[in-house]
């Protein structure tokens, strides 16, 4: 089978089904940001563009589109002034460029380019659903099961409320807090995230293609599509590499032949390594790339809460692929679902730093493989306790759809009201946008680190301190800076910092002023909106 075969044994009927639920996502996506924006504006402020996932992360992405604009090419690291080498990370570039070219808000660059990835997505996803299964219904229910199913750790949860960080680790269901770990969450989040998974799912699917087939191209273009995914996401590389291994492995143990394996294999990782190799030096050529990489601990929360966090699919996969495996014929593609399944659970328990991150994926397997098993089951309750459809679906909604729901909930709840962390006033904006049109592209701004955090992101200028893993000795600087703006320090140590740091500004806004400190009378006053004013430092203090 080729992929125009492929995509002409999809029906219009199910094009359009898949087109409908691709048109859902999309709306229900745009949920909470719509309602952020309209916070905002109620309360003459500015939305920061944090939710409630990750909310540590997006002022990253937007400095990224930031800097774009401002003309880099390459990026810098804005939220430590430690030298660095600069990075080249061709999709944010790209977002960028979009930005700069039609002169769009980095924030709504953002989130237009993550609507826009969504229906390639879910093309994508779909095409390997029809590759899988044969019949057109199975088909749309798998494909929405995938899109739209969580797990069950919103019912679960009181339970771990007690624990939630073990001091290495949040220990709460992933299907609550981690943005990669299921389609609907990564779509509701970031388009970064919805890129990954579409290239996951096209890498794997033209490498299953290779493999049945013997033909090279297909595993040429996996290899090229894995070389544009691991120069923007490198953390895939390792469930891309050893999901085929177990696969083959599997295979080869019944029979099949490892030279038709090996060699669609030796292209795939032949063709997509360099972008590897890039980032391995990226973050292993000096001690502050090394120090970057021990900040990004991302461990994965103990299997109890992964498995709540898949929920039912992680109990009926098992027992779909058995009942496909009863049956004769070739379970080739069968197999390597299996095989997917199985490598990323032993990679999310592997020793590596970033493990949680190789959750992103799991979800696709587990779906295809659970749904003969939830036909199977759906069959027996209508024949059996004589159900009706619509019941037996609303008791499948009840427990598939518990933790989407409430990812919608909580994207509103936490916005709802105009706290600090998710909105700054005007004078705080109007104080950032000075920074961005008046201070030299490589200023760099001495402010409190949350402050700092949103100066890099939404003024792009580089800042002393702002990212748990992104500011190298984060836990340092912030008590530096706490000396330096509560006025604990001398006017030397102040004067010391400023040297270390390089500072060009000092930006006194509301959590600066909680400090209890004054800006120096030396520092010239460039900018005040309000309370907030930026300062210059042009002499000594």
């Amino acid at each position: 089978m080729t992929l125009a075969s492929l995509a002409q044994s999809v029906s219009l009927r199910e094009r359009r089904a898949a087109a409908v639920l691709i048109v859902l996502a999309m709306l229900l996506s745009s949920i909470p940001p719509i309602f952020a924006l309209m916070t905002a504006s109620a309360n003459g402020m500015a939305w920061s563009g944090m939710q409630f996932l990750s909310p540590g992360d997006i002022s990253v992405y937007l400095s990224y589109i930031e800097q774009v604009k401002q003309g880099r090419w390459l990026f810098g690291n804005f939220y430590t002034t430690e030298p660095l080498a600069p990075v080249f990370n061709i999709f944010w570039l790209a977002i960028g460029l979009f930005s700069r070219v039609l002169r769009l808000d980095a924030l709504l660059a953002y989130h237009l380019a993550r609507l826009a990835l969504i229906p390639v997505f879910g093309a994508v996803a779909y095409l390997f659903v029809a590759f899988v299964l044969p019949r057109a219904r199975h088909r749309v229910f798998a494909f929405g099961l995938f899109f739209f199913s969580s797990g069950v750790g919103e019912y679960f949860s009181p339970l771990f409320l007690e624990g939630r960080f073990d001091g290495s680790r949040y220990q709460w269901p992933i299907d609550l807090w981690v943005a990669e770990s299921n389609a609907f969450l990564s779509m509701l989040y970031s388009p970064h995230f919805i890129a990954s998974w579409t290239l996951i799912l096209a890498c794997f699917l033209l490498l299953l293609m290779a493999f049945e087939s013997g033909r090279d191209r297909e595993a040429v273009l996996a290899g090229a599509l894995a070389l544009l995914l691991f120069q923007f996401h490198p953390f895939h590389a390792p469930t891309l590499y050893f999901a085929p291994l177990v696969f083959a492995a599997m295979r080869v143990r019944w029979g099949a032949s490892i030279r038709r394996l090996a060699r669609p294999y030796l292209i795939f990782v032949g063709i997509s390594s360099p972008s590897v190799l890039y980032h391995y030096y990226l973050t292993h050529y000096d001690a502050n790339a090394g120090e970057l990489l021990a900040n990004n601990l991302t461990l994965t929360p103990g299997l109890p809460l992964v498995l709540l966090g898949f929920g039912l699919i992680t109990l009926f996969a098992p027992i779909g692929y058995y009942i496909v495996r009863r049956v004769r014929g070739d379970h080739a593609r069968w197999d390597f679902l299996a095989a997917w399944a199985l490598a990323q659970f032993i990679l999310a328990y592997s020793p590596l730093t970033f493990q949680r991150r190789l959750l992103e994926g799991l979800q696709f397997p587990l779906v295809l493989l659970a749904v003969p098993a939830m036909l199977a089951f759906g069959r027996r309750l209508e024949s059996r306790l004589d159900l009706h459809k619509v019941v037996i679906a609303a008791f499948a909604c009840f427990f598939l759809l518990p933790s989407t729901a409430s990812a919608l909930v909580n994207g509103v709840g936490v916005i709802k009201t105009p706290q600090p962390s998710f909105y700054f006033d005007r004078d705080t904006r109007a104080a950032f946008a000075w920074l961005k049109e008046y201070s030299v592209a490589d200023a760099v701004v001495l402010a409190m680190p949350d402050s700092g955090y949103e100066i890099a992101g939404w003024a792009g200028r580089r800042v002393y301190s702002g990212h748990w893993a992104m500011t190298i000795d984060a836990g340092r600087k912030h008590e530096e800076l706490r000396g330096f703006f509560s006025n604990e320090g001398v006017a030397g140590q102040r004067r010391q910092l400023i040297d270390l740091s390089g500072a060009d500004y000092v930006f006194w806004g509301p959590r600066e002023r909680e400090t209890g400190g004054a800006p120096a009378a030396t520092w010239k006053k460039v900018f005040e909106s309000g309370e907030t004013a930026v300062y210059e430092i042009t002499a000594g203090i």
